[in-house]
């Protein structure tokens, strides 16, 4: 036999495959958040006319520099759900900055700030035992992500001892 014996670390790293990749609202910026709360302005008597739509005809310059600006290589981020585990990736590259196992957590919640109802956004708070692991601040459908998450979650736990168990993890 030969090669060289690897950890089972590294085995599972080379394993690890992308499932699901998602890029953050806009509403992860702050004066997004605030536009979105003006966005919500409504009116009962001037369908077209709202408040909120009046605002929103008027910030469309910002809203579109908003959208423009999270594409920069030094404010891109996206949020990464991989077979293995989720995690958040900086700029351009495919390395992620920020991630947690999908055996670390129990419990992800929704948590929809002021503001972000308006972009259908969300952030999702992992939570280990009540305390928070990692969050994803502003994920557009936060809760069908939510969903993609928890079932691969769900899939990982149910396979993993399989897998190590198996005669050819060793």
């Amino acid at each position: 036999m030969s090669g060289s014996a690897e950890s089972p670390a590294t085995d599972r790293r080379r394993r690890e495959r992308y499932v699901a990749m998602a890029w953050p609202s806009v509403a992860r910026f702050a004066v997004a958040r605030w536009m979105g709360r003006g966005y919500a302005i409504d009116s009962p008597r001037w369908s077209f006319l709202s408040p909120g739509n009046l605002l929103a005809l008027a910030t469309v310059p910002l809203g579109a520099g908003l959208y423009l600006a999270k594409f920069l290589p030094f404010v891109c981020r996206r949020y990464v759900l991989t077979d293995v585990r989720v995690g958040i990736a900086h700029g351009l590259g495919r390395r992620l900055v920020e991630s947690v196992a999908h055996d670390a957590y129990d419990a992800i919640d929704v948590e929809i700030l002021p503001g972000q109802a308006w972009y259908d956004a969300g952030d999702l708070v992992f939570r280990s035992e009540g305390k928070e692991t990692l969050r994803l601040a502003a994920v557009a459908s936060a809760g069908m992500f939510r969903r993609t998450i928890w079932e691969t979650r769900q899939s990982h736990c149910q396979l993993q001892p399989l897998l190590d168990a198996s005669p050819a993890a060793a």
